[in-house]
């Protein structure tokens, strides 16, 4: 069992003061997987409201890694870029999950490594009860510092990790424009979106690609290279199905990011967007 960085802890500056968020983060531990070390040596942390109501509440994600990323791939209402980096291997740690409002209940993590069969999810797993998966846990206005652990129990992949990190807290961009109705359907990124998905529809993958970011394309790919083109191409036509007024489209900008929320049978679904280069792509 691996022991907590206890001196490194409390050789931490404890005081978060706004001075603190331009502070790079720091982490100091390791994960072990299957036999395997990993230096946990850089940590971050973000807020992200739930102002689109598409999570169960506002979440606190805690990233461990092994190296230095965009801190902007924890925002977002999900996080498939960080995924889409640690499943090509170009980084490795551990994201960790808590409600702000009541950081100590429990958490949720995912084990940022690559998996033996490009198929297979990350390795997700969770806390409850007494044990929220950190002996200590400090969040303030700018900085989170604190000093995590977790053993998996037995199973596939074996993996533990312990650390304690000081990290910059990072918050979602506030909502600069909220479209309902008509109005978000004849938003840019709408338009690009039922464009994007047309072009799908008519089996035109390479006009397609140029509508979509790199990683978002990747999946397609692998779809079109798992099935086979014409089975993929049935499967993208029948997803590419844009909402219309009777489906309560919405459309949430954040900057350069951009949410489309509508109804879908019971449930709720979303397309999230980015603009690069003066266009907005599905991301």
């Amino acid at each position: 069992m691996m022991r907590p960085w206890i001196l490194f802890l409390a050789s931490l500056t404890l005081s978060i003061a706004p001075a603190c968020a331009i502070d790079e983060g720091v982490a100091k531990g390791s994960l072990v997987i299957e036999g395997r070390t990993i230096p946990l040596a850089h940590s971050y942390a973000h807020r992200h409201d739930n102002e689109e109501g598409l999570l169960d509440g506002p979440e606190l994600r805690i990233l461990l890694t092994d190296r230095k990323i965009d801190h902007t791939l924890l925002a977002g209402i999900h996080t498939a870029g960080l995924d889409d980096m640690a499943r090509k291997g170009t980084v490795q740690g551990v994201l960790l999950t808590v409600d702000p409002r009541k950081p100590a209940a429990g958490a949720r993590g995912v084990l940022l490594a690559a998996e033996k069969n490009p198929q297979k999810s990350l390795t997700s797993f969770s806390f409850s009860g007494s044990d929220s998966g950190f002996r200590k846990l400090t969040v303030g206005n700018n900085r989170v510092l604190g000093e995590a652990h977790h053993q998996s129990p037995r199973g596939a992949p074996a993996f533990e990790y312990a650390a304690t990190f000081s990290a910059p807290l990072f918050h979602e961009e506030p909502i600069t424009e909220k479209l309902a109705g008509a109005r978000a359907m004849e938003s840019a990124p709408f338009r690009a979106w039922a464009g994007y998905c047309q072009l799908l529809r008519a089996g035109d993958l390479e006009s397609a690609r140029q509508f979509a970011t790199p990683a978002t394309f990747r999946e397609i790919d692998a779809l079109v290279a798992r099935a086979g083109r014409p089975a993929a191409l049935k499967l993208l036509g029948e997803r590419s199905q844009v909402p219309g007024a009777k489906d309560q489209p919405q459309v949430f900008m954040r900057g350069q990011r951009a949410l489309i929320v509508f109804q879908a049978g019971e449930g709720r679904g979303f397309q999230s967007l980015t603009r690069a280069g003066g266009k907005w792509l599905i991301d």
